[in-house]
């Protein structure tokens, strides 16, 4: 009789041990596929991030390479001015575009900011030139967009080193020196990149009244083609 007992009370505390060895087992397996999910999402944070900051440094060279393009387009509608219009949320100027292999031709280059909850798009439009019989420029392309992100972002314009940036430029006032573009995380505030800082080269203004948009260089009193 008391064999028996001794062997019941063994086989229950085998059981226990089984149980208990289980429990652990199966904590252990929770905690290790815990930890190899959050250590997966952290790549992929960091991946993310990567290629989201690939997509910057390519966007913002594009923003420098369309504004490096500025041609000082004469505009018609103001004699002596310049096309030329800067606003915080939007640039547009004018620049050459190759329309033929053999022949420069120019637009009207607008690069605008559009905002949504989830941040900003700086997006290319282009049209055609003025034309001087009122007709108005039409688009040549569909919007293009250079930058998309969780930013916030803005343009500013100065036209010395001894004056403070400008959140707007008047055409009245001429051309500013330098356009500066600044691109800041739309939750923090804190800038995420360098500021795109780009001179205006000074070139000779471009008489552009044809409106085929083929355009000659006047310099001097005298006109030669561009």
């Amino acid at each position: 009789m008391n064999g028996r007992r001794h062997r019941d009370r063994q086989a229950g505390f085998v059981l226990v041990e089984a149980v208990v060895a289980l429990a652990i087992a199966s904590l252990a397996l929770l905690l290790m596929v815990t930890i190899g999910g959050m250590a997966a999402q952290g790549v992929g944070k960091g991946q993310a991030r990567t290629e989201m900051l690939d997509a910057l440094e390519a966007g913002t060279r594009e923003v420098r390479r369309h504004i490096d393009a500025f041609a000082p387009v004469a505009d018609f509608a103001r004699p002596g001015g310049v096309l030329f219009e800067g606003r915080s949320d939007r640039l547009e100027f004018a620049a050459p575009t190759v329309a033929a292999l053999t022949d420069i031709r120019h637009a009207i280059v607008q690069l605008a900011i559009v905002e949504d909850e989830n941040g900003s798009a700086l997006v290319r439009h282009t049209r055609a030139l003025p034309d001087p019989t009122g007709a108005g420029g039409v688009d040549r392309d569909r919007p293009v967009i250079l930058l998309q992100g969780p930013w916030r972002m803005r343009f500013f314009y100065m036209a010395s080193p001894a004056q403070d940036w400008l959140d707007g430029w008047s055409a009245a006032a001429g051309l500013p020196n330098v356009v500066r573009l600044e691109i800041v995380d739309k939750a923090s505030g804190a800038r995420v990149t360098p500021p795109v800082v780009v001179p205006l080269r000074a070139r000779a203004v471009l008489n552009c009244a044809e409106t085929d948009g083929a355009c000659k260089a006047v310099a001097a009193g005298t006109e030669r083609s561009s």
